[in-house]
């Protein structure tokens, strides 16, 4: 592996552990995180990255565990339309309840029979798939979708947003 390749491959760790690994400041100059500071951040979440040996292992751990989860972590209700959404079940699965808690502290539960979404091939092995549809418009707000099935609880933040802010007069 080269310097490059290990390079981009402790960047795209650090994305996909939620670290931010550039911006635009606000003279439109990017700044980029240095190789050093994505180590240590990745380091203070727990995830080996000191060498390219580290950065292999914890790239496949953290692949493999994205494979298992099986809702998004963010997902987006544009206008309070919640578009149709995945939830990835073992097969083995039995009994499966989807759910949205409101920002207000309300619950609007989610069929997951065939009438919502058709149980389809998931594209990973030993898994199906549910698609899945809100009946109703959502309010606007932070809310959270919850999967629950053979006593594990998954959750994605689930973001009920206008389309356009407000531009003022």
């Amino acid at each position: 592996m080269t310097k490059r390749q290990e390079t981009s491959l402790l960047r795209a760790l650090a994305r996909l552990h939620g670290i931010q690994t550039s911006y635009v400041d606000v003279g439109r100059h990017r700044v980029v995180a240095s190789d050093e500071t994505l180590r240590a951040l990745l380091l203070s979440l727990g995830v080996p990255a000191g060498n390219r040996a580290d950065l292999e292992a914890s790239w496949r751990g953290a692949a493999e565990d994205r494979l298992r989860r099986g809702v998004d972590d963010v997902v987006v209700a544009w206008n309070g339309v919640l578009g149709c959404v995945d939830c990835f079940v073992p097969e083995a699965s039995r009994e499966v309840r989807v759910s949205i808690e409101l920002e207000d502290g309300g619950m609007m539960p989610l069929d997951t029979g065939t009438r919502a979404g058709a149980v389809e091939d998931g594209g990973r092995p030993g898994y199906r798939r549910l698609r899945l549809h809100a009946g109703e418009r959502l309010p606007l707000g932070y809310h959270r979708l919850v999967c629950e099935r053979d006593g594990v609880r998954e959750c994605s933040l689930l973001l009920s947003a206008p389309v356009r802010c407000y531009e003022g007069e």
